[in-house]
This record gives C-alpha cells, sequence and structure tokens, in this order.
C-alpha cells in the first residue's frame, strides 16, 4: 500500500515562522514514521520551502527514515526551472 502525502510548509522569514515550520517537518516525519511502520510506502511531495541542503531539510529527510528513492539535490533544484 502506498501513503501519499502533499505538503506545503510555511516559508521561514522570522523565529515564529521558523517555529512553526519546524512544527510542520516534525509532524510530517511522525506521520511518515507512522506508514512505514505500517509497512507502507510512502511518498511526500509539495513545496518544503526549503533548500534541499539545508540543515532543517536534511533533518527532515533523516527523520522520515530516509527514504530509498531521494532525489538529489540537483533534481530538486532543477524541477523548479
Amino acid at each position: 500500500m502506498l501513503s501519499l502525502l502533499s505538503l506545503h510548509t510555511i516559508r521561514s522569514r522570522s523565529q515564529d515562522t521558523s517555529a512553526y515550520q519546524e512544527i510542520e517537518f516534525s509532524a510530517a516525519a511522525q506521520w511518515s514514521q507512522r506508514q512505514l511502520k505500517a509497512n507502507r510506502e510512502v511518498i511526500i511531495i509539495g513545496d518544503f520551502n526549503s533548500t534541499p541542503w539545508s540543515d532543517r531539510f536534511r533533518q527532515f529527510v533523516r527523520r522520515c527514515s530516509a527514504p530509498r528513492h531521494m532525489p538529489r539535490s540537483s533534481d530538486l533544484i532543477n524541477s523548479q526551472k
């Protein structure tokens, strides 16, 4: 079975919005972990308002239990053109 999450996080522009974005990433990572424990494949798509090389995004990927088919950073950058 496949679980799909479409996510559009808030843009981190201030201390408050940065904290809220962290909450969003944390909730999505927890959701991913629950799906994986239920033996489901997980896809998370969307506008993360974050660069693939940012610490917050990398932590998010790790907390999601390291997806096997994570696109390369260059794929993510090129998809925005």
